[in-house]
C-alpha cells in the first residue's frame, strides 16, 4: 500500500511538471493558420498568442494568408510583414500620462503623424548589427525587446538624448512629446531594452507603451535639412559603429572618415559626395549578403500567388525599361 502510494504522488508530480513545461516552453510563441484572414483577426491572433500590443495601419479587412507553428513573436511578424508588403518595428511610445500616449497610438495607427512628436529610430539596423538567430545562414531578426542596450548617460542628463542614443544602438523606435523632455537624475545600467525603457520612464515619472507597428512602406520623403551631414558624426553614429559587426567595422571607419570631408563642402558637391558614400557602403559585400539574405528569407514567406505577381511586375517594369 505505501509502495503503491509513492508511485502515484510520483506519476502526479511528473504529470503535473509536464504541464508547466509545455505552458512555459509555449510562453509566447505563435501558432496561426490563416487562409485569407482579416488582418484584425490576425493581429488579434498574435496579441493573444504573444502577450503583446500589435497595431496596423492597414484596412482590418485586409487578407491574409500565412501558417506558422509554435514560432518566436518576431518570426510570426516578419512572415506576417512578407504576405502583406508591410514593414514591423518595436516602437515605445512615452509621455508624461497614458491618455497623451495613447491619443498619439489612435493617430499613428490612422496613418497620420502625431503632431509636436519626435521619433528616434536609426541605424540600430537589422542589416547592420549582429542581433540575428545564432545560425549563420538563418537572417530571421530575433526580438528587440531582447536586445542589450550599452548605456551611456548623455552630457545634458535628458530623457531625449537618451532616445536619441539608443537608436543608435538597439532594433526599436521611441516616440515622445517634443516638449517632454524630462532630466534622468542617474543612467540605468546595461541590460535588455525593456528593461532599460521601463527604468528611463519611471525615473521620468511617465507612462510607456510598447507596440509592434504593421505598417504600409512608403517613399520617404527628404529629411529636415536635406542631404546636411551631421555635424557630429563622433555621437551617436560611433556609438553605431561600435555595435557593428567586425567584418563590417573597416567599411564603416572610411565612410566616417569621408562624412569628416563633407562639412565645408558646397551643397551640388555634397550632396554628390553623400550619394557616393552610400553606394559605397551598400556595395561592400559583406553588406550585400546579409540584404540578399534577408530579402530571400522574406520572399519565401509570400504565398506563391504573391511571388508570381512580383515576377510579372519585374517583367513589366523589365519591358517598360527597354521599351519593348
Amino acid at each position: 500500500m505505501f509502495r503503491n502510494r509513492w508511485i502515484w504522488k510520483t506519476l502526479v508530480i511528473l504529470i503535473v511538471a509536464n504541464v508547466f513545461w509545455w505552458i512555459y516552453s509555449g510562453w509566447g510563441v505563435i501558432t496561426l493558420h490563416a487562409d485569407k484572414m482579416p488582418i484584425s483577426k490576425v493581429v488579434r491572433e498574435i496579441e493573444r498568442q504573444g502577450h503583446v500590443m500589435v497595431r496596423t495601419d492597414l484596412d482590418p479587412e485586409t487578407p491574409v494568408t500565412m501558417d506558422v507553428k509554435r514560432v518566436p513573436l518576431a518570426e510570426a511578424l516578419e512572415v506576417l510583414s512578407a504576405t502583406t508588403d508591410t514593414r514591423w518595428r518595436l516602437t515605445y511610445l512615452a509621455g508624461p500620462d497614458k491618455t497623451t500616449v495613447n491619443a498619439a497610438l489612435s493617430t499613428w495607427v490612422a496613418g497620420k503623424r502625431p503632431d509636436n512628436w519626435k521619433f528616434y529610430g536609426g541605424f540600430g539596423g537589422r542589416f547592420m548589427e549582429n542581433n540575428t538567430n545564432s545560425d549563420d545562414d538563418d537572417p530571421l531578426p530575433t526580438d528587440p525587446r531582447h536586445d542589450v542596450w550599452k548605456v551611456t548617460a548623455p552630457s545634458d542628463g535628458l530623457l531625449q538624448s537618451y532616445f536619441a542614443d539608443g537608436a543608435h544602438l538597439v532594433n526599436a523606435t521611441f516616440a515622445v512629446p517634443e516638449s517632454w523632455n524630462p532630466a534622468i537624475k542617474s543612467a540605468p545600467s546595461e541590460g535588455e531594452l525593456r528593461k532599460v525603457v521601463s527604468k528611463l520612464i519611471s525615473a521620468a515619472n511617465g507612462d510607456l507603451e510598447p507596440v509592434f507597428m504593421i505598417s504600409q512602406m512608403r517613399r520617404r520623403g527628404p529629411r529636415d535639412g536635406g542631404d546636411q551631414p551631421r555635424q557630429n558624426f563622433a555621437g551617436g553614429d560611433q556609438r553605431w559603429m561600435e555595435n557593428l559587426p567586425p567584418e563590417l567595422k573597416g567599411q564603416a571607419d572610411q565612410i566616417k572618415a569621408a562624412f569628416d570631408q563633407l562639412k565645408d563642402l558646397p551643397d551640388d558637391q555634397r550632396r554628390a559626395k553623400l550619394a557616393e558614400i552610400r553606394q559605397q557602403f551598400f556595395n561592400n559585400p559583406d553588406m550585400q549578403a546579409r540584404m540578399i539574405a534577408r530579402m530571400e528569407r522574406r520572399d519565401s514567406f509570400k504565398t506563391p500567388e504573391q511571388r508570381l505577381q512580383r515576377y510579372k511586375n519585374y517583367v513589366s517594369q523589365k519591358k517598360a525599361k527597354t521599351g519593348q
